[in-house]
């Protein structure tokens, strides 16, 4: 496989833009309709930032003496002393900003707690145009105190390592409690408030652009796994009694989950607003490496137009030494417009109200065209001269062709963009539903690898790819409420482009898509490659293509193990499908090992499945598939007779 990724350089160890709302602020579970959807609302949210915190660790990297003619500032020299109880805030800015005025400069920090505040709304820490800079841990504690504030944001900087650091919150960016009654008819439900937590109509709800709330359980902080994964609340009300509150549900699915939610289940209300944890925002060339991330925000890490990114010995995690129910309030790692997609290795992700992994660009929109090679477009997205542009039509999933950009300029408050050749048939409109999309396929992540973490006990997907040239080997995922792997465009939301060139070998996922909202879906699956339309239909362009998926070892999964939509030149090598018969709540008769739709040219060259019930199928192919392109080869299934081996709608 073909890779962009160019190497970290080593180095001595002494030695703005915005990111769409919808995808860093509102990304919330599907409905338990057959389309999923997100808060309408947070459609047409002001663009925003998202960041992510990191993760203690007893394995910190001791540092030799500063090399000769390299900068070594501790926050010490400006009265920031860990443990003290005293702010430390302006200190650790003085030596923050002192380290990067000089290129190579090291920021040493002490093991222990420093206090951080965000007072003025903006991020607690911010690095701008460094270049070469380290911020050592030695295991130090970084605690943010405003909840609704991002914490460390590394901005227009290169060649920079953050390493061996530990970031919480307190207070935490969300409310957590007991269930204590619940009137499904009325659609609401009383919170007793957990002590120590902020109260539902607290500051940092009321400004924040979203809310939302999942129920757990208690005991091992897992979201219920018969109700769906995530609650609406349109208003709460305060009761007489202290730390007592009413929440009265929107309508729809929202109030019928009540019926399934249980007196003295635990409850957790996130406040998704302002950066993350850790933000690396037009930089290149950054290592962050054991860093520990006990809450956010939003993302643990999010990365803007951060480019050749590598994440080693990451942990996004509940704290372990806090009754807390919750990680963080969004993503693991959300990347968004790189160049170079991100390493991301050796990891481990847990608690998140969201998936671990996103890699995606947004889209620009077509508003005017002027003929077949120019065109005036409007977004967020990245354009150079020399982009390789993928026009698409997200209505009925067509793609209008591929065109390298020659020039950029402006005319009539739009960006006017040369192509290289002509594209036929191209539409403007008003919005994402009108308009056709213009995905940057250079801007989008490719060359990404995700290799060796693990996933657990969260909210959602744990890996979501709108990308290519990208390698995702070696994961461990088990116990989500949503997908395990996911390549697959929105359009909806509006996330893309189609996926090609990717690898997805040796991974093991267990017990996903446990929530009804996803694992009922007639294309839910433990691995989904599917191509969008809007509406979330299946798209007319087979896009989602060149991806081998081999060594896999699939167990207990939800409607389908492996789905196939919208897909083209698929390879299925060797994998394995192990069921207990313990899946209660898939239906035997739906349940199907692979289900292929309107796709083309897939291989399945060996495939062992054991299942001790009468499922659907081991293979189910539809009419709208090319069958005559389509090879099925050394299916081994442990099956109840009766169950077919290859079932196809021709």
């Amino acid at each position: 496989m073909a890779t962009k990724r160019r190497s970290i350089a080593l180095r001595c160890r002494h030695a703005l833009m915005v990111v769409s709302m919808g995808a860093l602020i509102a990304c919330v579970a599907p409905t338990a309709t057959a389309v999923p959807s997100r808060p309408e609302a947070t459609q047409t949210a002001v663009l925003a930032t998202a960041t992510a915190e990191p993760s203690p660790t007893d394995t910190s990297t001791p540092l030799a003496a500063p090399t000769a003619g390299h900068l070594a500032v501790s926050p010490r020299e400006f009265g920031g002393v860990p443990d003290d109880d005293a702010d430390d805030s302006q200190a650790l800015r003085v030596a923050l900003a002192k380290a990067s005025a000089e290129p190579g400069g090291v920021v040493e920090l002490e093991p222990g707690t420093y206090l951080i505040d965000a007072s003025d709304g903006g991020y607690h820490l911010t690095v701008s145009g460094a270049a070469g800079l380290q911020i050592a841990g030695n295991g130090a504690r970084l605690l943010m105190q405003n909840p609704g504030s991002g914490g460390l944001l590394v901005h227009n900087s290169q060649d920079v390592e953050i390493a061996d650091l530990i970031i919480n919150y307190d207070p935490v960016p969300y409310s957590q409690g007991t269930i204590t009654a619940i009137d499904p008819q009325a659609g609401t439900f009383d919170l007793a408030v957990d002590p120590g937590y902020p109260h539902p109509r607290a500051l940092v709800f009321l400004r924040a652009p979203l809310c939302f709330g999942t129920v757990r359980l208690r005991e091992t902080a897992m979201l219920r796994e018969d109700v769906g994964d995530h609650l609406m609340i349109a208003e709460w009300e305060p009761l007489e009694e202290e730390g007592l509150y009413r929440a009265y549900l929107d309508p729809g699915h929202y109030r019928d989950q009540l019926a399934r939610v249980q007196v003295g289940d635990a409850f957790v209300y996130v406040a998704r607003s302002g950066g993350g944890a850790v933000d690396i925002h037009g930089s290149s060339d950054v290592l962050i490496e054991n860093v520990t991330i006990y809450a956010s925000p939003t993302s643990a890490v999010t990365l803007l137009q951060a480019d050749n990114v590598t994440i080693r010995g990451l942990r996004v995690e509940i704290a372990p030494e806090a009754d807390r129910l919750n990680s963080t309030n969004a993503d693991g790692v959300h990347c968004q417009q790189a160049r170079i997609g991100p390493r991301i290795e050796s990891s481990h992700f847990e608690g998140m109200s969201d998936d671990a992994i996103n890699i995606y660009t947004v889209p620009n929109l077509v508003r005017q065209v002027y003929d077949e090679t120019r065109i005036g477009v409007t977004g967020a997205g990245q354009m150079r001269a020399g982009d390789l542009l993928e026009i698409w039509d997200p209505i009925d999933g067509v793609l209008r062709g591929h065109a390298t950009i020659v020039s950029v300029g402006a005319e009539g408050g739009y960006t006017l963009l040369a192509l290289d050749r002509p594209i036929a048939d191209m539409r403007a409109g008003a919005d994402y539903r009108s308009a056709d999309h213009v995905y940057n396929r250079d801007a989008c992540g490719e060359g990404f690898a995700i290799v060796d973490n693990t996933f657990q006990n969260h909210r959602r997907y744990a890996i979501f790819i709108k990308s290519g040239d990208g390698l995702i080997e070696g994961n461990t995922i088990r116990n989500l409420s949503g997908n395990g792997i996911v390549i697959a465009n929105e359009p909806d939301w509006p996330e893309g482009p189609m996926a090609r060139d990717i690898t997805i070998r040796d991974n093991l996922i267990e017990h996903v898509g446990f929530s009804g909202s996803y694992g009922l879906q007639p294309d839910a699956a433990a691995i989904q490659i599917k191509g969008n339309k809007l509406g979330f239909g299946l798209a007319a362009w087979r896009g989602q293509r060149d991806i081998v998926i081999e060594g896999n070892t699939i167990r207990d999964w939800p409607r389908n193990a492996i789905y196939l939509g919208s897909a083209a030149r698929i390879v299925l090598r060797n994998n394995r499908l192990e069921s207990s018969g313990t899946r209660e709540d898939i239906p035997a008769a739906t349940a199907v090992g692979i289900k292929i739709e309107n796709s083309e040219a897939i291989t399945i060259d060996g495939l062992d499945l054991s299942e001790p019930r009468a499922i659907r199928a081991i293979v189910e192919i539809d009419g709208a598939s090319d069958v005559e392109t389509i090879t099925v080869e050394g299916l081994r299934g442990l099956v109840p007779s009766g169950v077919p081996h290859l079932m196809s709608e021709r």
